[in-house]
């Protein structure tokens, strides 16, 4: 007798059922995963005003972060191999309107270090830059602020510091 029920129509239309029951959590779920995940972007990290992005580090060179801020202002610290450079822009996609505010320079022995090692400094040397601007709102207050950094600020990093 129970080998006579369609079983494989019977799991297939339970499927269906389930699958009609769930979809609006289903919808709710990828639409709450997709602004999470838009939340750790640089687009909208750029959105908020007081907000770096995250460090992004450019292969075999060296790293960049971003920051806006609240005059609209863009912050652009780039660490190099020798130096490690702070500039302002009002415009991020246009890269004649970056304007040099501060050059620090880096330790002699930095081109030395692996890979591995000068990111792990990097982050560490933008950490550094980062706590010694604190939150400038506007251009006139950050240039007033690096006036009163020493330009050694980032000279005693070493690699046992990273």
């Amino acid at each position: 007798m129970l080998a006579t029920v369609p079983w494989g129509y019977i799991a297939v239309a339970v499927l269906v059922i389930v699958a009609v029951v769930a979809s609006p959590v289903l919808i709710v779920l990828v639409r709450g995963a997709r602004s999470v995940a838009y939340t750790y972007t640089d687009e909208f990290r750029l959105s908020l005003k007081h907000t770096w992005t995250e460090v992004d580090h450019i292969e075999n060179a060296g790293s960049s972060q971003t920051m806006r801020l609240p005059d609209g202002t863009f912050v652009f610290v780039s660490v190099g191999l020798t130096t490690t450079k702070l500039f302002v822009t009002p415009d991020l996609r246009d890269s004649t309107r970056y304007r040099e505010l501060k050059t620090f320079s880096l330790s002699p022995d930095r081109p030395l270090l692996s890979e591995a090692e000068r990111r792990a400094q990097d982050e560490l040397l933008l950490e550094r830059v980062r706590r010694a601007i604190g939150w400038p709102n506007s251009e006139v207050e950050l240039c007033a602020t690096l006036g009163a950094i020493d330009d050694a600020l980032l000279a005693d990093v070493t690699k046992r510091d990273a």
